[in-house]
């Protein structure tokens, strides 16, 4: 399945997405409703950590796919998929400004992994860009695939590197 083909798919099933992105941050509400004062207490604070991620990872790859849309492909947005595209980012915005009345952000398991991925996405993602405008060492000729490839070299050796620059 290609990128265009999930796309056309949260296209062609607008109501279970658009139940998944709000119930997303309803969940999260009813979450902090329910457990109160209890959000740092075993059991709830990996249910958050399951609704973090739940929201999170959607929300990046559609972080990518604007940031690929605009800086590489020169997409117009205005002519792009709202469910693909923003659904996911507004849905990650309501549903962690929820959690974090309830409970701070560092106090779920697997949080600080999460916002270091994004990091290193980010890192790369410019690294990525930079590289496809100056044209040092190659040439790049906006095919998805290539820079899937280099994407990810680059999200490998950002990885390592942030790792090694942790340890110290």
């Amino acid at each position: 399945m290609t990128v265009n083909e999930l796309i056309n798919e949260l296209d062609r099933f607008v109501v279970p997405t658009l139940i998944y992105f709000a119930g997303l941050p309803l969940f999260a509400l009813l979450l902090g409703w329910i457990c109160g004062e209890n959000a740092i207490k075993s059991p709830w604070k990996f249910i958050y950590s399951v609704l973090i991620y739940a929201v999170c990872i959607p929300a990046i790859f559609s972080f990518v796919l604007i940031l690929y849309a605009i800086l590489f492909v020169h997409t117009n947005l205005l002519d792009s998929s709202v469910l693909a595209y923003f659904l996911p980012i507004v849905s990650l915005l309501f549903t962690v400004a929820i959690i974090n009345k309830t409970i701070k952000m560092d106090q779920i398991p697997g949080f600080q992994r999460l916002s270091g991925l994004v990091t290193v996405i980010i890192l790369a993602f410019v690294a990525t860009f930079l590289i496809q405008r100056v044209f040092i060492a190659f040439v790049f000729f906006g095919s998805i695939w290539s820079f899937i490839a280099i994407f990810l070299v680059l999200f490998i050796v950002f990885k390592f590197a942030l790792k090694n620059v942790i340890k110290s």
